[in-house]
């Protein structure tokens, strides 16, 4: 499995401004992390969960369509999500693995984590469909 080297441009988007960094990135997977923000949490200091479904929304379109040749332009086309915990924690991580590819779309499972404990906090399964 080849490990990519070069990362998307993500100057002025929603990606620079969310602030994840990549911890693993090769051909089907993706490890994301997340130094968590003040802007990250809600009112009581939680992580909001848009942030979380954010998270595990570009972890699942990085495993599915990113190769060494660079992006391929792709859309979500579903996003089912189940949010089992919450946390305070200050560094999380989410993986994005890639489950089958098509011609068409492709489908992939993801999960949020605490980063010290490994605490399950969201999961997700994706669908795209590729450009």
């Amino acid at each position: 499995m080849a490990t990519f080297k070069t990362l998307p441009d993500t100057e002025n988007t929603f990606h620079e401004l969310l602030g994840y960094t990549f911890r693993e990135w090769r051909d089907g997977y993706v490890e994301l992390e997340l130094q968590v923000q003040r802007q990250h949490r809600n009112r009581q200091g939680w992580i909001h969960g848009g942030v979380l479904l954010s998270l595990l929304d570009i972890a699942s379109t990085f495993a599915g369509n990113h190769s060494e040749a660079g992006p391929t332009a792709t859309v979500t086309v579903n996003m089912s999500c189940n949010f089992i915990a919450g946390t305070q924690e200050n560094i999380i991580r989410t993986e994005g693995r890639l489950l089958r590819k098509g011609r068409s779309t492709f489908f992939t499972e993801n999960k949020v984590f605490e980063d010290a404990s490994g605490k399950i906090l969201a999961t997700a399964q994706g669908v795209h469909k590729i450009l």
